[in-house]
């Protein structure tokens, strides 16, 4: 997993040395599975025997492939790494020259396979991995060879003393030149032998003039035609001369190699059009014991199954992308260490950010800071236990800066032997479903509290109404009690059906169904003052009614009345003891009025006013008084204003007090 810095553009990739740092495991441990499967004699090697020094030469070829400026070490130790590597494989039983470059060829097919999985490598970086494999093949063989053919590893050179190089061998005297003649001999043809079953093209061209002194069937079969014994020159035409001769006499005047890479040949069929392969070609300097170049060794490995692998790949992989971009959803795919590599376009629009921003980038913020380390963990989770990566998060749409959840998840994409190669993945934007299913979380829960209430409250008239019901028949004589019996009946039935009835109208509000409403003729400040004098009984002389005088309309009496009460009434619960309510009513022109109620006391805070409205909702300041209340009061204010075809707001300071102000048309006859 990645830490919180940014990366450069998924598009650009990581540079070769920091993956074959991150996936050297999965490198070496693809590469013994490759080996086993191919070579028998490695089918028997424990694990530590088989990788031998392979470790030590992939971390040296992490500072090869280090950027310019940077390498901490010189690459120098592969040459000793790697005739260790052949020395090793000379003590294993079964293992031949053969099994040895196969080896190195597969490690080639590996590394090539799993460094560009994030995308391409450069070419440079490409010709560096290229040089030491071929480096590694020429010194792990020679080693081999030495160690494993008596006439080279009993040969041996001596101090120079006094001016003289001296040979000498094992169970021998260098001196003797018929000894060491007949040991030379026998060094030169077994070299022969090797070169000639090497399971790549191969040859030697020897001298300024490049005349070819080694040349293996491979080699003759790939160029269709017969070259030992004669120079460049006799072999090529002009044309093919002017690409090959300049390069190879570069490598012979310079003694540095040269490597080209994936080299496209079209080789002729007898049958047919041509073949198009691909070729690693190597040019590398022979040296003599002086230093200097004697001859020039030729190299070529077909990776034409590799290159059109990689390009079905990439094809493929630009298909899935073109298909991902034409989709309005947020897809990705990340590495195998789950180092997010692509996003399609959507991301980048809906974020608003420029290219190559990644989700943990610590300067843009794309994902909830709160999110962020969890979501490390998560991704921990899922590389090391290869199951699906699933969870919510937050990520900051552009358009608005509002961080919204999304559900983010991303399956694993394995190889033949079930190895994880990559992730593919994708946001869904859930942050509409996720708000309502809160909402219908909190929603049930006030009604699972507002039932506990409600049926409480109804059990108080009801239950004075029983009582008083059953002194009728005690109080049968008293025609006095009867009737205030029956008068107080009355009054908690009353009270019971007031209560249901607010039920029923907040339901059917909230239910998108308009009050129904018995419109006649009304005189609004009559109404109001008649209504204010009848609380005053209540709650005492504490109204006040600003009028500008008579105010006539065509309303609903009845729900205008309900108005006045509910609002009045809170106005006296959650106001100041100590201040009055004032009740304000207004003309607006000829075809609306307002009536306002006021009063004074602790604010309603901003973030609590958005809610006034919702059924069953009490605020906590009503709750911490312990006012009574089921939460409609509030409901059926706004449900009688929008029927009124009208509406209601709330303005509340503590600097003004608090006003909720309801407006209606002046006449609701059709």
């Amino acid at each position: 997993m990645s830490g919180p810095q940014s990366h450069p553009s998924p598009e650009a990739g990581r540079p070769a040395s920091a993956r074959l740092r991150a996936q050297r495991d999965i490198i070496l441990g693809l590469w013994m599975d490759r080996v086993r499967q191919a070579l028998p004699a490695a089918g028997a090697q424990q694990e530590f025997q088989l990788l031998g020094s392979l470790p030590r030469f992939l971390d040296v070829l992490v500072t090869v492939l280090a950027p310019e400026g940077t390498r901490p070490v010189s690459p120098d130790g592969l040459d000793d790494l790697c005739r260790e590597h052949g020395e090793h494989r000379s003590g294993l039983g079964g293992y031949s020259l053969q099994q040895l470059l196969r080896e190195y060829q597969l490690l080639r097919e590996v590394l090539f396979q799993v460094l560009e999985r994030e995308g391409p490598i450069t070419h440079p970086e490409r010709d560096r991995i290229l040089a030491a494999i071929e480096q590694g093949m020429a010194e792990a063989g020679a080693r081999f060879i030495q160690a494993t053919r008596a006439p080279f590893s009993t040969l041996h050179r001596a101090t120079r003393t006094g001016g003289e190089s001296r040979w000498s061998t094992a169970g021998s005297d260098a001196r003797d030149p018929r000894s060491m003649e007949e040991q030379l001999s026998a060094a030169r043809q077994e070299l022969q032998e090797v070169f000639l079953q090497a399971p790549t093209p191969m040859v030697v061209m020897s001298g300024p003039e490049h005349r070819f002194t080694l040349a293996n069937p491979l080699y003759e079969a790939l160029v269709k035609r017969r070259v030992l014994g004669k120079t460049l020159a006799e072999v090529f035409s002009e044309e093919e001369l002017a690409r090959m001769r300049p390069l190879i006499r570069e490598v012979y005047e310079t003694g540095e190699p040269h490597v080209m890479p994936e080299l496209p040949i079209a080789l002729a069929e007898e049958a047919g059009p041509p073949r198009q392969l691909y070729l690693n070609i190597s040019y590398t300097p022979l040296k003599d014991i002086h230093g200097a170049t004697r001859a020039v060794t030729c190299l070529m490995v077909d990776v034409t199954e590799q290159v059109e692998a990689r390009r079905a790949i990439e094809e493929s992989e630009a298909r899935f992308r073109q298909i991902a971009n034409a989709l309005p959803q947020i897809i990705w795919t990340a590495t195998a260490d789950f180092h997010v590599d692509w996003y399609n376009d959507w991301w980048y629009r809906y974020l608003g950010l420029p290219r190559g921003t990644r989700w943990d980038d610590v300067d843009t913020l794309p994902m909830h800071p709160e999110d962020v380390e969890r979501t490390r963990l998560r991704l921990r989770e899922s590389v090391e236990t290869g199951n699906d990566f699933l969870m919510e998060q937050r990520f900051r749409r552009g358009s608005d800066g509002q961080y919204r959840w999304h559900l983010v998840r991303g399956v694993p994409i394995r190889d033949s032997e079930g190895r994880i190669t990559k992730w593919i993945g994708a946001n869904t934007d859930i942050h509409e479903q996720k708000t309502l299913t809160a909402r219908l979380e909190e929603e049930h829960d006030l009604r699972e509290k507002f039932v506990a209430t409600l049926t409480h409250d109804l059990r108080t008239p009801l239950t004075a109404a029983k009582l008083n019901a059953q002194m009728v028949a005690r109080k049968a004589s008293d025609p006095n009690a009867l009737y205030k019996l029956s008068a107080r009946i009355i009054e908690n039935l009353d009270r019971a059906d007031q209560m249901i009835r607010d039920l029923l109208d907040a339901n059917r509000f909230r239910a998108g169904e308009g009050l129904l409403l018995e419109v006649s003729e009304c005189e609004l400040t009559a109404l109001t003052r008649e209504t204010l004098e009848e609380l005053a009984l209540v709650h005492g002389d504490r109204f006040v009614l600003e009028a500008p005088g008579p105010i006539q309309g065509h309303w609903s009496c009845g729900g205008l009345r309900r108005i006045l009460e509910n609002l009045c009434n809170n106005a006296i619960k959650y106001g100041a003891r100590d201040h009055g309510v004032t009740v304000t009513l207004a003309e607006h022109g000829a075809d609306a009025v307002s009536l306002s109620v006021h009063n004074w006391g602790n604010p309603i805070p901003p973030e609590d006013q958005k809610l006034l409205f919702q059924q069953y909702r009490r605020l906590d300041s009503a709750q911490a008084r312990a006012q009574k209340g089921w939460g409609l009061g509030l409901t059926l204010v706004e449900g009688l204003a929008q029927a009124h075809r009208g509406s209601v707001r709330v303005d509340s300071t503590r600097e003004t007090g608090t006003t909720f102000t309801v407006t209606l048309a002046r006449d609701l006859r059709p």
